[in-house]
């Protein structure tokens, strides 16, 4: 996905905002179906988080 941002974002501009919203939307969804599972996302969003907002930027 991060790939894609970058690259499509040089040709596509509007595909880096979409990739972040669908993200939000998609860890939004998982809280909301498994409130108390925020714990088992939180390593993994530590890194995934920012590395998709750079590659958002750089696209």
């Amino acid at each position: 996905a991060l790939f894609l941002m970058v690259f499509l974002g040089m040709v596509f501009s509007i595909f880096p905002l979409l990739a972040l919203f669908a993200n939000g939307f998609i860890v939004g969804a998982a809280l909301l179906y498994a409130p108390l599972s925020w714990w088992q996302l939180l390593p993994h969003g530590i890194f995934e988080i920012p590395a998709i907002f750079i590659a958002a930027a750089y696209g």
